[in-house]
């Protein structure tokens, strides 16, 4: 009975909120900004939209096979969509979106808090990881502006971790039984 009363209070807040927002919003601002994109770049980024969010998922799915456990695609997709949406709208950003997939993979996959756990902190590993290669693989292409980066020894030594790096995420992407 708590429990119910309690969903209908977030209910009702979450409905006035969303009634508040919808009355403050120019929509005539975000027409005429999105006029100004043309039509097929628009679709473009929708779908490359859509693709990352679908490899992401395939990532979820794959490292959850990795650890031994089941986790349907579309399933997933539910998850992953949930999650998404949550880190759009708390001001955690990407905490709410984590929490409430751990939630989600305890409550509908049937996963323990330790999975859940280690599956959502691997695929931040693999996330910042790739952050960072990109980063040094800029810091190695723009670094002839600045006189320490633009060095022999220094972009020999962003090189070297940059090959380590992909080489740990091939390993990791088709290797991962041997570790």
């Amino acid at each position: 009975m708590k429990n119910k009363t309690i969903r209908t209070i977030l209910t009702i807040v979450l409905f006035f909120l969303l009634t508040h927002l919808l009355v403050k919003t120019d929509f005539t601002e975000i027409i005429a900004s999105l006029k100004q994109i043309r039509l097929p770049l628009l679709l473009l980024l929708l779908g490359l939209q859509l693709l990352t969010e679908l490899l992401l998922v395939y990532q979820w799915c794959r490292l959850a096979k990795l650890m031994g456990l089941t986790a349907p695609f579309p399933l997933m997709v539910f998850i992953n969509a949930k999650g998404t949406v949550m880190e759009a709208v708390t001001p955690g950003a990407k905490v709410g979106g984590e929490v409430l997939r751990a939630v989600l993979f305890k409550e509908r996959l049937g996963f323990t808090t330790n999975q859940s756990t280690a599956l959502i902190a691997m695929q931040k590993i693999i996330s910042v990881g790739a952050l960072v290669a990109l980063n040094l693989f800029s810091v190695l292409m723009f670094s002839k502006s600045n006189p320490f980066l633009a060095s022999g020894g220094t972009r020999l030594g962003v090189l070297i971790i940059l090959l380590f790096l992909m080489a740990l995420f091939l390993l990791l992407l088709f290797r991962a039984h041997w570790l």
